[in-house]
C-alpha cells in the first residue's frame, strides 16, 4: 500500500467535482478533500478526516460553504457511538460508519470493513449535503465479481441500486450514474 493517494471524481448527475488526498500517518490515514457541486444550490465542502490503519473513522471535520457556511465535527466515542460538536448523540448509536452523501470516497470505509464476505448490510452515520442532518442510514452492498459491488439502499426517496468498479485499495472509479475517477488520477509510490 502507498504512503499517499491521489483521486479525483467528477459528478455525472450534475457539474461536481471531488480532489481527495489521502495520506499515512503515524497513527493510520488522514484524507483531507475538497469538492464543489454547481447548479441551482451550489456548494463546497472541505473534510478532514482521521482514520484507523484499517481505514476505520476516528474523527471527521466537515465543512460546507454555501449560502450558510456551516462546519461539524464527528468522532467516534465507542465501537458504534458518535459525538457531535463534542455532545453524544444517542440517535446515532449503532452506526458502524460515516457516510457522506456527495462524495464516493465513503464507500471505500464500506467496503474495507467487508473482510471475505460477499454481502453486507451496515447501518451508517449518514451526513446529507448541504444540510448536515445527521441521521443512521442503512445501506448494502453485494459483491458481483472481483472489483465490483452492487449498492443498494432504501429510504425517503425509495429505493436505490448502483454498480460500483473499484480499485485495488478499494477506491471508486465509477459509481454507476454519480461519479467517476478522473482518468489523470495518480498513486504516489512509497
Amino acid at each position: 500500500m502507498q504512503n499517499t493517494i491521489l483521486r479525483s471524481w467528477r459528478a455525472l448527475y450534475r457539474p461536481g467535482l471531488e480532489v481527495l488526498e489521502a495520506q499515512r500517518v503515524a497513527h493510520g490515514w488522514r484524507v483531507k478533500s475538497t469538492l464543489v457541486q454547481a447548479g441551482d444550490d451550489a456548494f463546497s465542502v472541505r473534510y478532514d478526516w482521521l482514520l484507523t490503519p484499517d481505514w476505520r473513522s476516528i474523527h471527521l471535520r466537515l465543512t460546507v460553504f454555501g449560502a450558510h457556511d456551516t462546519t461539524v465535527f464527528i468522532e467516534r466515542s465507542g465501537d458504534h457511538s458518535w459525538r457531535v460538536d463534542g455532545n453524544e448523540r444517542s440517535d446515532l448509536d449503532g452506526c458502524e460508519e460515516i457516510d457522506i452523501s456527495a462524495t464516493p470516497f465513503c464507500n471505500t470505509l464500506a467496503l474495507r470493513q467487508m473482510g471475505e464476505a460477499t454481502q453486507r448490510s451496515f447501518t451508517m452515520l449518514y451526513v446529507p449535503l448541504p444540510s448536515l442532518e445527521l441521521r443512521p442510514f442503512t445501506q448494502s452492498y453485494k459483491s458481483l465479481e472481483p472489483r465490483q459491488w452492487r449498492y443498494s439502499s432504501s429510504g425517503a426517496n425509495g429505493e436505490f441500486q448502483a454498480r460500483l468498479t473499484v480499485d485495488e485499495e478499494y477506491l471508486v472509479l465509477r459509481y454507476e450514474g454519480l461519479f467517476e475517477a478522473v482518468p489523470s488520477t495518480r498513486v504516489l509510490a512509497s
